[in-house]
This record gives C-alpha cells, structure tokens and sequence, in this order.
C-alpha cells in the first residue's frame, strides 16, 4: 500500500519561474515540492540577462551573491550573434549571419561594470 504524502504546493517546471518560487517559498517555510521533467541542467544558456527588478527580488530573498558568483561573467554578454545553426557540421551550419554589441559592451572586457 502507498503512503500518502500531503504537500500543499506542487511547482510544476525548474525554469526560473518555478525555481525562484521554490526558493522563496523554502525562505518562508513553506512546504511545496518542486517537479521538472528534465533529469539535468540544460546545454543552452538560459536566463542569461535578468532585469533590475528581478534582481533586487532576489536580493531581499538572499540570492543574489550566489547568482552572481555562479552566472556567467558580464565580459561574456558584450555581443550577440546570429548563426544558421549552433550545431552542424553541413556547409550552410554554424555561419555567423550578424554580430553586434549589446549591454553596453564593445570588447568582451566588463570595465567598470557597476550591477547595484
């Protein structure tokens, strides 16, 4: 016979919707359990620029110096690029179509990049 286990919360999807309330929900005491059909972290990147308000969230809820320190350096986010593929080994896949600077990079460096 199965047991029965009674959660009031089921977060369904580990994007950073679903983690970010996970998280808050843990800061609050709030059981809840979290279920993502992926078994690992995805290959591509993903939530690579978050907005101010979305940061200043995650400061009030303690998260924001791990962020930090796990996220993908700001020198890494001075461009974007469009390909025809990212993958591929065919004569039309992983040709650059376009690149431009973004986020206010020019270089790849992060020279006085102030994030508060």
């Amino acid at each position: 016979m199965s047991e029965v286990i009674d959660i009031p919360i089921i977060i369904v999807g580990g994007g950073g919707c679903g983690l970010s309330l996970s998280c808050f929900l843990s800061n609050y005491g709030v059981k809840h359990v979290l279920l993502e059909k992926h078994h690992d972290t995805s290959l591509l990147p993903k939530a690579h620029y978050l907005n101010q308000r979305t940061m200043e969230i995650f400061r009030v809820h303690n998260l924001e110096e791990e962020l930090r320190t796990n996220s993908c350096p700001a020198r890494y986010m001075s461009q974007i690029a469009w390909m025809s593929m990212l993958g591929g080994d065919g004569p039309t896949d992983q040709k650059l179509i376009y690149k431009t600077s973004c986020f206010g990079g020019e270089d790849g460096t992060d020279r006085n990049t102030t994030y508060r």
